[in-house]
């Protein structure tokens, strides 16, 4: 129960861990807007390139991205 927690959450273990995005709605359900997916892992294992690096966070933000939106739009 994560009701009385009054500030952000780190989630770890997405990409490379394991986790993909849609598994934030599966543990948090509609606290999303708290939580800090970390996927630092992924990106940097897209490197060492900065363009590829940054492609990377770009994939990885907007599949988190979707999730929340579809999560707050429920």
């Amino acid at each position: 129960d994560l009701s009385g927690l009054a500030g952000p959450i780190l989630a770890p273990g997405l990409g490379a861990q394991g986790a993909s995005p849609g598994d934030l709605r599966a543990v948090f359900g509609g606290r999303l807007d708290t939580v800090l997916p970390s996927v630092s892992r992924s990106v940097l294992a897209a490197g060492p390139g900065p363009s590829d690096l940054r492609a990377a966070f770009g994939r990885a933000l907007d599949e988190i991205r979707a999730v929340w939106e579809a999560t707050a739009g429920r």
